[in-house]
């Protein structure tokens, strides 16, 4: 609950970054694959017809939106491999280039 107060529009603005690849800092989505249900949880939530959607908890209605998004998990992921991506080659290129210049020494 805590985790989607970070975001301006809650549930919504984070079911529609997710759903659209929008760009999101690579804390947030960290954050989020932190909270994400594991698959006993995904099943309970899929599940779930005692009531309308409503009447869940705000955790309970993100995650049952969230899993309802096609690849959720990988679209997540992939979002996080795309933000950390450049400094990652940065830092690579980095220890490549030291490593050539303690070989040529």
């Amino acid at each position: 609950n805590i985790f989607l107060k970070q975001f301006e529009h809650g549930i919504d603005d984070v079911i529609q970054t997710v759903e659209n690849a929008k760009e999101i800092n690579a804390e947030k989505l960290k954050g989020l694959l932190k909270i994400l249900p594991i698959t006993s949880e995904v099943k309970l939530i899929q599940n779930y017809k005692d009531g309308p959607v409503e009447s869940l908890d705000e955790p309970e209605r993100f995650f049952l939106r969230l899993i309802s998004t096609p690849d959720y998990l990988f679209r997540i992921e992939a979002m996080l491999q795309q933000e950390e991506g450049p400094q990652l080659l940065n830092e690579l290129s980095s220890q490549i280039t030291y490593t050539k210049l303690l070989f040529n020494a």
